[in-house]
C-alpha cells in the first residue's frame, strides 16, 4: 500500500513538472504516469501461545484519496490502511506540496475486547435441564443453542448434552453417555456443537466425541485432533499433566492447562491453520504474576470470548470465577473482573450472557 502511495505521489510530482514545463513553453508530451499497484491483503497473525498483538489486516480501499482529491471514509477499527487527512494525503506523511518527511504511517488501534461490560451478573436463571446429581458445566455454543456438561461420580464421568431451536426456548433433554477413560475435568464444546473434547484419565492428553449433525447423538471417539499434543506429552515429567480444555469460538484456537513438575506458567494456547488439522502443542500465555500457579494452586481456563481477548478462569483456591483480559500494551493477560462463585463460566458470542454451574446445578445470567 505504501508503494502504491509513493507511486501516486510520484505521478503527481511528474504531472506538476510537466504542467510547469507547458506553462514555460515546452512542447514535450507528458511522461507516462507511474503505475499505482493495488493494495494487497495484509497478513493477520498471532504467535501460538505468545498472546501477541494482532497485526494489521486487509488494507481498506475506502481510506485512500478519491480520484477528485477528496478524502475517502476512514478505515474501521481492526483493519489496515492509512487514515486520510486533508486533501486526501495519508496522515503521518508529508503532502505532495511540501516534500517534508513525516511521522510513521497511521495504524488502526487494537480492537476493543468484546467483553466490555461492567462485569456484573444479572439475576441467574436455573436451567431446567439440571439433573438431580452434581452438574458440572462444560460448554455452550456462541449462538446458545447447544450445551454440554458432565456429572462426576467417583471414577465415572457421564456426559450430558442438549439443544434448542431458539435461545428463548428451554433446552430439551437430548442425550447422555458415559465417557470412557475420562478425567473429571470439565469438557468443552466445539463452536458447531459437533465435538466434545475432554481430558484422558491419565491426564497426558485429550480426546473427543464427534457427531455429523447436532440432531444426532454423540458416540464416535476420535483423538486425531489431539494426536500431536499426545506425542509431545511423552516428554513430560512423571508428575506433569494437561487439563482444563477450552475450544475457542473460532474453531482455530485451543486453550488448556499444563501443570505439575513445579510449573508456574500453566496456561497454554495453540492455534491451527485449518479445522481439519491436528492441534500443535501449546505455548505458554503471557500472563501477569497473579495468574501464575503457586504450588498446587492454579487458575483453570473455563471459557474464552470470540475474540480470544478475554479468558474465563476458575480460581479454586479463592472459590471465585475470574476474567482475565489481554492488555493491548503488553499483550499479556491479567484479571480484569470477577464473577463471584459462577464456577466454570463461559460466554456466548456477544459476551452478553454467561453459563456456569453453582451448587450442583446449571445456570445462566446476563453479563452487564
Amino acid at each position: 500500500m505504501i508503494a502504491s502511495m509513493r507511486n501516486s505521489w510520484a505521478a503527481a510530482v511528474l504531472a506538476a513538472v510537466w504542467v510547469g514545463a507547458c506553462s514555460s513553453g515546452s512542447q514535450s508530451p507528458p511522461p507516462a504516469a507511474a503505475s499505482g499497484g493495488s493494495a494487497g491483503s495484509g497478513a493477520s497473525s498471532s504467535t501460538s501461545g505468545s498472546g501477541g498483538k494482532a497485526h494489521a489486516g486487509t488494507p481498506s480501499t475506502d481510506g485512500g484519496a478519491l480520484p477528485n482529491g477528496e478524502a475517502g471514509d476512514a478505515p474501521v477499527a481492526g483493519q489496515g490502511g492509512a487514515e486520510v487527512g486533508e486533501a486526501g494525503a495519508p496522515q503521518g506523511f508529508a503532502g505532495a506540496d511540501d516534500g517534508a518527511g513525516g511521522d510513521p504511517p497511521y495504524v488502526e488501534p487494537f480492537p476493543d475486547p468484546v467483553c466490555l461490560g461492567s462485569a456484573e451478573l444479572g439475576t441467574p436463571t436455573k436451567l431446567e435441564i439440571s439433573t438431580a446429581d452434581d452438574d458440572q458445566f462444560g460448554g455452550i455454543t456462541a449462538d446458545e443453542l447447544v450445551i454440554a456438561w458432565t456429572v462426576v461420580a467417583v471414577d465415572k464421568v457421564t456426559l450430558h448434552y442438549a439443544r434448542r431451536a431458539s435461545k428463548t426456548d428451554d433446552f430439551g433433554n437430548e442425550g447422555s453417555l458415559e465417557l470412557a477413560e475420562a478425567a473429571d475435568d470439565s469438557v468443552t464444546l466445539s463452536p458447531d456443537g459437533l465435538r466434545v473434547a475432554y481430558v484422558k484419565s491419565d491426564r497426558k492428553g485429550f480426546t473427543q466425541l464427534v457427531r455429523t449433525a447436532i440432531d444426532e447423538p454423540f458416540g464416535t471417539v476420535d483423538s486425531f485432533d489431539f494426536s500431536v499434543i499426545a506425542e509431545s506429552a511423552q516428554e513430560f515429567a512423571t508428575d506433569e499433566y494437561v487439563g482444563d480444555p477450552v475450544l475457542g469460538q473460532d474453531g482455530l484456537s485451543f486453550f488448556y492447562s499444563r501443570y505439575g513438575a513445579g510449573r508456574t506458567k500453566t496456561l497454554l494456547r495453540t492455534l491451527r491453520f485449518s479445522q481439519f488439522a491436528p492441534w500443535p502443542p501449546g505455548s505458554e500465555l503471557a500472563v501477569a504474576p497473579g495468574l501464575e500457579a503457586m504450588g498446587e494452586d492454579r487458575l483453570r481456563p473455563t471459557g474464552v470470548s470470540v475474540d480470544s481477548q478475554s479468558l474465563f478462569l476458575w480460581d479454586s483456591a479463592a472459590g471465585a470465577q475470574k476474567v482475565a483480559v489481554q492488555s493491548h500494551d503488553t499483550a499479556s493477560y491479567d484479571v480484569a473482573f470477577e464473577l463471584d462463585d459462577a464456577r466454570g463460566a463461559a460466554p456466548n458470542g456477544a459476551c452478553s450472557r454467561v453459563y456456569f454451574d453453582r451448587e450442583g446445578d446449571l445456570w445462566s445470567a446476563e453479563l452487564k
